[in-house]
């Protein structure tokens, strides 16, 4: 299996890197389709099970591409977030543009007599959330969702008031020199774009097939939007699975090691059944 990163630009000139995963045997603009994994709230390309999830779908004869944004706080250290300024700076607007930056990459390097690619996009939490916007509004011929979020507004109005009074919302310790914190910007992007952002009525619009996975035992992402979603969908394009006894992690913080981790591999299993039925591969 072949991994290569590199950077991509957003429309604002910004680079963020991307992992893309294949077969050595064949080259990355060979295969016919490809699933973009868009990672979720304080989460980035390397973290936790994403570099696994991408490998065994690419395992499948998918071209996979796992990628960070150009403000979820990664630099040099792929595996921490350390630049506190470009975390402060994020917005969904940020993130949606990363997202159709990537396709506007992969749509560019296709072959011109390649009439038949197809592409998914998969996304977990608030990446699953972007997903579904973007693929309401775009060409993508297919939407994988993981403990997807049915509102971007998970915030009460005192701690909003407290958020504007300060500027930002911190999510760690005041006292700690690297403290994480959200700008005002955020929630002025928000506030702002309600209709845009109304995840509901996007998931109301896909005509493509769509794959919800959820865990029973969530409580970031309750089941209930799950549901949500998946009553908004069409239903012959549509399949949800319930997941017993999985949180809002995947289960990796209790199974860190991927190989062993029963409802990643759970996830996978159900993800290959559905690629195979919607999308079969012209590489095998």
């Amino acid at each position: 299996m072949r991994c290569e990163e590199i950077a991509v630009l957003n429309s604002n000139g910004e680079p963020f890197n991307i992992d893309l995963r294949y077969h050595e045997s064949n080259k990355f603009f060979d295969y016919k389709n490809f699933v973009i994994i868009c990672p979720g709230f304080m989460a980035f390309k390397d973290w936790g099970p994403f570099p696994y999830i991408g490998e065994k779908i690419a395992d499948f004869h998918f071209a996979t591409i796992v990628m960070n944004y150009s403000h979820n706080g990664i630099n040099e250290n792929r595996y921490k977030i350390t630049n506190f300024k470009k975390f402060f700076e994020n917005t969904i607007s940020k993130e949606l543009d990363d997202i159709e930056s990537v396709l506007s990459w992969l749509y560019g390097n296709f072959k011109k007599s390649d009439k038949d690619n197809k592409i998914i996009l998969m996304g977990h939490s608030r990446g699953a959330a972007n997903s579904i916007l973007i693929a309401a509004n775009s060409n993508v011929n297919g939407i994988i969702t993981i403990s997807p979020i049915a509102n971007y507004d998970r915030w009460n109005d005192h701690q909003k008031s407290l958020w504007r009074c300060k500027g930002y919302l911190p999510l760690s310790s005041e006292s700690s020199n690297s403290i994480l914190k959200i700008g005002i910007e955020y929630l002025n992007d928000l506030e702002n774009n309600r209709d845009k952002y109304a995840i509901e009525s996007s998931a109301a619009k896909l005509k493509i097939p769509w794959l919800i996975i959820h865990g029973e035992n969530d409580l970031v992402a309750k089941i209930d939007e799950a549901e949500k979603l998946y009553n908004l969908s069409n239903k012959n394009l549509t399949d949800l699975f319930i997941i017993p006894n999985m949180g809002h992690l995947l289960g990796y913080n209790q199974y860190p090691d991927n190989q062993k981790n029963i409802f990643i591999n759970k996830i996978i299993t159900i993800i290959k059944e559905w690629l195979n039925k919607n999308f079969r591969s012209e590489n095998e």
